[in-house]
């Protein structure tokens, strides 16, 4: 018999692989299974293996996983798989779909494989339009849709290695950029010549004024030619390392949300978990007037992206 109580939530991205028992009608998460074998990872073992076929050894990954989630063995499960797992190192390579993400929107691409007789897998691939490519970010953008209802037009903030800033118009994401702003700064502070000056260090409210002068320098389109100044002033004993780090980090922040100062398109929207919602929020909070600033934190994120594997699994588990 078929299980209509629950699904089965995978989020399987870059660098780490999460799995959750979902109950369907409440988005309550009743079981959780986490690895760090991301597809980055995997695909490294699969390469230094014999093993013929990626996507059986992926799918015999999967398979082992959810063991880990104890099912009851007499019914069925729909396992809904979002992340990277459809690009060209993951489980199969799928094409695009295309903007725009509406409520019951039928533009991403899903491919049902069966993974066992009991056991069935929609994975979703990720989204594209004229301007870039994302995967993962789709299935949170659909969960947000109706969280964001209330609030009328403007554009949400998914920050990340690449963020995304997506534009809500009339209840649906018609469009969305990307920005590099995560991948640059860790190879600024680790593979740069301001490696040497720049040191990991946790928030601490402290540095939050030393934060907030980086982001006046990239909200006054200052960075490239602030850059080098990371590295001269802890030379000359005027900073140190870790304040470097949020100095750094506030740059290309202020940098990535500087077209904000000219903001005429309804609220913006900030979606994340730490470290990235404090830094971001703060960032903003220079831009913006505090009545176009909404805030949604990790537990909000967390459970869109659930809702809107829901929405996947709703109109394409059939």
């Amino acid at each position: 018999m078929a299980n209509t109580a629950v699904f089965l939530s995978c989020d399987w991205g870059t660098s780490n692989f999460r799995l959750r028992k979902v109950a369907i009608d409440n988005l309550e998460v009743l079981a959780t299974h986490k690895t760090n074998k991301g597809i980055k990872e995997l695909y490294m073992d699969y390469k230094a293996s014999s093993f013929g076929d990626q996507t059986k050894y992926f799918l015999n990954y999967l398979k082992e996983q959810i063991t880990f989630l104890e099912l009851d063995q007499k019914n069925k499960y729909t396992v809904v798989v979002s992340g990277m797992a459809t690009a060209n190192i993951g489980l199969k390579e799928l094409p695009y779909g295309t903007m725009p993400i509406a409520q019951n929107s039928n533009t991403f691409v899903v491919e049902k494989i069966n993974l066992t007789p009991t056991i069935t897998i929609l994975l979703t691939s990720g989204l594209e339009d004229q301007e870039g490519v994302m995967r993962g970010e789709e299935t949170q953008a659909l969960g947000l849709l109706p969280i964001l209802a209330p609030y009328g037009d403007g554009t949400l903030l998914l920050p990340g290695t690449h963020s995304k800033h997506l534009r809500y118009k009339k209840g649906i994401f018609t469009s969305f950029k990307s920005y590099m702003t995560g991948e640059l700064f860790q190879l600024l502070s680790q593979q740069s010549i301001l490696s040497n000056n720049v040191s990991s260090t946790s928030w601490d409210k402290k540095m939050l004024e030393i934060f907030i002068n980086g982001v006046f320098i990239g909200l006054d389109k200052m960075l490239t030619s602030q850059l080098f100044s990371i590295r001269s002033k802890q030379l000359q004993g005027k900073i140190d390392k870790a304040d470097n780090f949020y100095k750094l980090s506030g740059m290309l922040i202020g940098d990535e949300l500087s077209y904000l100062k000219e903001n005429n398109s309804g609220k913006v929207f900030l979606a994340s978990d730490e470290p990235f919602y404090t830094l971001y929020a703060v960032a903003l909070q220079q831009v913006l007037e505090k009545e176009t600033l909404v805030l949604f934190d990790k537990k909000t994120l967390e459970r869109a992206f659930l809702k809107g594997q829901q929405q996947i699994l709703n109109t394409y588990g059939q």
